[in-house]
């Protein structure tokens, strides 16, 4: 059986007898270092295409879409314009801190999606529901 992953973190659902001799990498690679990025986990976002940047996110690595804090900085985006970040459509909790000069917006790529705005200096508590 193939290894399958978990719908919003996206760590690895080994099936039993898979990985002889590789659980342990597995476990410590695709387990626990993405669990440890999910509850304590920062990546800063400053690269931007027309003001929007949507999150990373790949089953069995590391990736932004995982991290419990969003950090959003000007970087290559214009700052007379409003930010957004686009979420994977999948239950998760984000701390979003807008180090912007503008207002961020965070939403998913769901049509119809809501989208949480959040003024420049402020952080909020973003709830995802997929």
């Amino acid at each position: 059986m193939t290894t399958q992953y978990t719908p919003s973190l996206r760590l690895a659902l080994p099936g039993t007898g898979e990985l002889d001799g590789l659980w342990g990498q597995v476990v410590n690679d695709q387990i626990t270092e993405m669990l440890e990025q999910a509850i304590t986990g920062q990546t800063t976002i400053n690269t931007w295409t027309a003001n929007s940047h949507t999150l990373t996110s790949t089953d069995g690595t590391l990736d932004e879409a995982r991290a419990a804090v969003l950090v959003a900085e000007d970087g290559s985006g214009n700052p007379s314009l409003p930010f957004s970040i686009v979420a994977p459509d999948a239950d998760k909790l984000y701390v979003v801190v807008n180090q912007t000069s503008n207002e961020l917006g965070i939403t998913t790529s769901a049509p119809g999606a809501q989208v949480v705005n959040i003024p420049s200096g402020k952080t909020a508590m973003v709830a995802i529901s997929g």
